[in-house]
This record gives structure tokens, C-alpha cells and sequence, in this order.
């Protein structure tokens, strides 16, 4: 069965990290460093960075990621368990700076070492140095799975609120196009208005009680 990562650690001081669109969040130890890149596509934010680093370690998280490509690898991991979805943790040696990768995927076969929630692609990995103390790679492993149990992917809190919407869309009016879509809860009244001699004018109204 997937491993469950671990749930508790005393994270009193630790901080939080949430993305500005609320995809997700994790806390994350105060001794890390933090950075992060936020770039903006056509309609939501695209390639969040985030990247955590203590001496040599780096946790490296791009959420919303495009334009991934490449060839597919086969990987050798465990089934782990991350806010409830069942994934993989895999290893693997880059004899190119020679550093040893931990990451996460959804398949082990044929990987591009992503996964994905709610459609969205996410690339999360721990790198250091192949030359680490024993003491030292346990130091850094504990660190990610530690930070990795507190991820929640929040974007799913909004479906809740989603399902119990209603959703109106404008109407074509003769020659009049009002290009225009909205939601509001079941609880509230909608009323629209619009005038036979005011084409261009379209009023509408949400109230409630």
C-alpha cells in the first residue's frame, strides 16, 4: 500500500508559502531559504517557482507548468501518499553535477517526473550533492518529506462553493451581444433588466432576502 508521508513534527516555527491564485500551499522550516517566480499567462499564472535551499540542498516546486517536454523515463520508486493522492517517489543520480534527484511523479514508466492535480502539472524534486554525509542526506530527505505532508492543493476547497452556484449567461438581443457569464449562490435572486428602447443597456441585479 502507498506510504503515508509524515504527519507530525513540531512546526510551531515553521512558515507557510500559498500561491497567489490559491493552487496550493505548504509550510516549510524557518532555517530554509526561499525564493519565488510567479509569471503571468493569458488567463492565470503560469510557472509558479518556488525554490527552498539550506547549504547545498534544494527543493525545487514549478506549479502550472507549460511547455514540458522531453523524453519519457522509467523510474524506480515507492507509492507515497501527498494531501490524499497516491503518487511516486523516485530517486535518481545526475552523473552530470553529480547530485542525487528525489522527486515526484504519477507513473513510473515513461515519466517526464511531473504529476497532476485538478489539471494542473507539477515538478517537485530534492537535489544535493552526491558527496553528502550520511547524516547530512537524511537531514535533507526528512526536511522534503516533512514539507511534502503539509502540502494541500487548495484550489479543490473551491469546488464546494462551485457546485452550489447557479450560472446566468447574457443574452443576444437583436443586434446586441452581451458577452458575459457569471455565478451566484442558489441563495440570492437574480433579476435583469433591459429596455426595448435602450438595446445597448442591459441591467442586472442580484439581491438577497
Amino acid at each position: 500500500p502507498p506510504t503515508e508521508l509524515p504527519s507530525t513534527v513540531q512546526i510551531a516555527d515553521w512558515n507557510t508559502y500559498q500561491t497567489p491564485i490559491n493552487n496550493f500551499s505548504f509550510k516549510y522550516p524557518s532555517d530554509w531559504i526561499i525564493n519565488t517566480k510567479e509569471e503571468r499567462g493569458d488567463d492565470r499564472q503560469e510557472n509558479i517557482q518556488v525554490k527552498l535551499t539550506k547549504d547545498q540542498a534544494v527543493i525545487g516546486i514549478t506549479a502550472n507548468l507549460v511547455g514540458i517536454g522531453g523524453q519519457g523515463q522509467t523510474y524506480s520508486g515507492q507509492p507515497v501518499v501527498i494531501d490524499g493522492r497516491q503518487l511516486y517517489r523516485y530517486e535518481k543520480e545526475n552523473v552530470y553535477n553529480q547530485t542525487l534527484v528525489i522527486g515526484i511523479t504519477d507513473i513510473l514508466t515513461e515519466s517526464l517526473g511531473v504529476f497532476k492535480v485538478n489539471g494542473l502539472t507539477y515538478n517537485i524534486n530534492l537535489t544535493f550533492p552526491v558527496s553528502y554525509s550520511s547524516n547530512e542526506q537524511i537531514e535533507a530527505m526528512e526536511a522534503f518529506d516533512f514539507i511534502l505532508s503539509t502540502f494541500k492543493f487548495t484550489e479543490q476547497l473551491l469546488q464546494p462553493l462551485i457546485n452550489d452556484q447557479k450560472t446566468y449567461t447574457s443574452p443576444i438581443i437583436g443586434d446586441y451581444v452581451y458577452p458575459f457569464v457569471l455565478r451566484y449562490p442558489i441563495s440570492w435572486t437574480i433579476k435583469v433588466d433591459h429596455k426595448a428602447d435602450e438595446p445597448q443597456s442591459l441591467s442586472v441585479r442580484l439581491t438577497k432576502g
